[in-house]
């Protein structure tokens, strides 16, 4: 293989006309990574194909573009997902070549919520009829393709009997699970799940006063969530916060998050308004910059900053920051505009596929379920 343009174990805009992989350890086969590259060839032995679809943070299939189906000609690496409008979709967007290595599956177990959010996209969203049968029918056919899912709502603890049946019914290791919740279900739901389940707990200000007033809910108390932590210690716990004008706006406040996530010892997810909401417009958007700010700040104090961002098909990129002994992680997700994601796509180093299946089973190339159905049920 040519190495002049080998760097970081990426490659860039080249054209093969074989890539021999067959000697290659199989270990070593999950550090390459080509974007705007053709192959006219790649030869790998059976042994390591399969070896290829078991990697707990690589799972893909390998795709000719002309046929759309898996081959050992492969133009287009994507998660192995049937349906010409994903394939056509992904094909115009994303270019020739790309290794995808994460996709995650954001469902949507139902609408029903007690809170009232006015940045929540759910209430612009149509009327879904809720189908336990075809949520489960289709989670079971995109599993082998999922690194990740994500359950969420309206607010899932409303419906723990369904939430307890999808859980039980997939094969899926359950610290690849997370839970999102606003956290108004009670300390003892909450712990029940924490158990085997990741936890993202929305939480939108400092103070339990003003974060009841955001939700228009009484929701889970700081102590609750310190206390909840420290006892299921070997939970992911992550704290999301929405940022708008009037609630988390400023670097000071943002930085007074943190220290509120380092007494509750959780992560840290923070997430601008997404341009197609409604009440996502720029009168409630924070300031561009400060998020930059807040993570220059974070690197001064010895913070280890992502070096390039992960930009996703869900319309957004994240920054992810760590701690110095890598316990800790404060992300930061900017959705940016449709344009801005295909101009930046081709030239990312990371990047994530996000879909989300709404509570009727079908499944579509975003979180938000604005574009491509993905994936029907069958009829």
């Amino acid at each position: 293989m040519d190495v002049i343009n080998f760097s970081g174990n990426c490659i860039y805009s080249k054209t093969y006309e074989t890539v021999d992989f067959s000697s290659f350890h199989f270990e070593l086969m999950e550090n390459f990574e080509f974007y705007d590259c053709k192959f006219e060839c790649i030869i790998m032995s059976k042994d390591a194909l399969n070896h290829l679809s078991q990697f707990d943070l690589g799972l893909f299939a390998i795709y000719d573009e002309e046929r759309d189906r898996p081959t050992s000609i492969p133009h287009i690496i994507i998660p192995g997902l049937n349906g010409s409008s994903w394939q056509e979709y992904t094909l115009n967007r994303f270019g020739v070549t790309c290794f995808t290595k994460q996709t995650n599956l954001y469902l949507e177990l139902g609408r029903y919520c007690n809170a009232h959010c006015f940045f929540c996209r759910n209430q612009y969203l149509e009327p879904c009829k809720y189908d336990l049968k075809a949520i489960l029918e289709n989670l079971k056919r995109l599993l082998p393709f999922l690194n990740h899912i994500v359950i969420g709502g309206g607010e899932p603890m409303l419906i723990i009997k369904d939430l307890d049946v999808v859980l039980n019914s997939l094969d899926f290791p359950s610290r690849k699970f997370f839970i999102s919740t606003n956290g108004s279900c009670g300390y003892e739901n909450l712990a029940r799940f924490a158990r085997h389940f990741n936890i993202n707990l929305s939480r939108h200000a400092l103070t339990d006063s003003d974060n009841d007033c955001i939700f228009g809910v009484q929701t889970i108390r700081i102590e609750e969530i310190k206390e909840l932590i420290k006892t299921f210690y070997r939970t992911t716990f992550t704290l999301v916060a929405t940022c708008f004008k009037g609630g988390l706006d400023h670097v000071s406040v943002l930085e007074q998050y943190i220290e509120l996530s380092d007494y509750v010892g959780s992560n840290v997810l923070f997430q601008t308004l997404h341009e197609d909401l409604k009440d996502g417009e720029p009168s409630v958007q924070i300031e561009d910059g400060i998020f930059d700010e807040v993570i220059t700040h974070l690197k001064e104090q010895g913070y280890k900053v992502g070096e390039v961002p992960i930009y996703s098909t869900g319309d957004y990129k994240l920054i992810i920051v760590k701690s110095k002994n890598e316990k800790k992680t404060i992300s930061f997700k900017k959705y940016i505009t449709k344009e801005e994601l295909e101009k930046e796509w081709y030239r990312a180093s990371k990047r994530t596929f996000d879909l989300s299946m709404a509570p009727n089973g079908d499944v579509y190339e975003n979180w938000h379920q604005t574009s491509n159905l993905v994936l029907s049920r069958k009829k």
